[in-house]
């Protein structure tokens, strides 16, 4: 009886690296392999080897093994392998993270809607200097017109006046035009009297 012979097939499979800031992802796609058929290695002087054999048919074997070199910033106590869907996810954390990207433009733009900030405070500094100016004229104009209104009452008081003291004087005159008038009337009527009288009395003695 003849022994068996076993054969070998070599298997290659495809494979991507997924770059991010805090991690490095292997993929290797393996379909038809499981995870126990799977194995990772990382040796001594920090190389990632990766096999992998399974049957096929009747003394017939499907076999790969692939290298890879880690990055000198690859924090290799942390490498992690997952099998899913026919895909070996191995993950290798970076020892140290880039900084975050600060970005200029929006800087420029807060400048930018600082000085409109500034120009829209002169503004409104300008505008409420005109607001004062046309409140302190405005205040002027009053006072100016309660003024004017202040004289034309003293005015008329001391036109009133005027007339009071003209008035008086009048009657003054007329009391005293009065008066005089009376006493040369009594004067008068005295005479007459005395004439008559006489008159009278020297009928008597005829």
């Amino acid at each position: 009886m003849e022994a068996a012979q076993i054969g070998t097939n070599n298997y290659v499979p495809s494979s991507d690296l997924i770059q991010e800031e805090e991690c490095d992802t292997l993929l290797l796609h393996l379909p038809g392999f499981k995870k126990e058929e799977l194995r990772v290695q990382l040796n001594k002087s920090g190389v990632l080897n990766i096999s992998g054999k399974r049957p096929v048919g009747y003394n017939k074997w499907s076999s790969f093994e692939k290298i890879f070199n880690v990055s000198s910033n690859c924090d290799k106590s942390k490498i992690s392998a997952k099998f899913e869907n026919d895909t070996l996810y191995v993950k290798q954390p970076k020892l140290i993270v880039p900084a975050p990207r600060i970005t200029t433009d929006k800087p420029s733009a807060d400048r930018e809607e600082g000085k409109g900030k500034k120009t829209n405070t002169t503004t409104n500094g300008d505008d409420q200097v005109k607001q004062n100016k046309s409140s302190i004229e405005s205040d002027d104009a009053k006072k100016d017109e309660n003024n004017s209104l202040h004289e034309a009452a003293f005015r008329k008081l001391g036109d009133k006046r005027e007339n009071v003291s003209r008035n008086n004087t009048d009657s003054e005159l007329v009391n005293k035009w009065t008066k005089e008038n009376a006493a040369k009337l009594k004067m008068a009527l005295a005479i007459l009297l005395a004439f008559a009288l006489g008159m009278y009395v020297s009928g008597f003695i005829l």
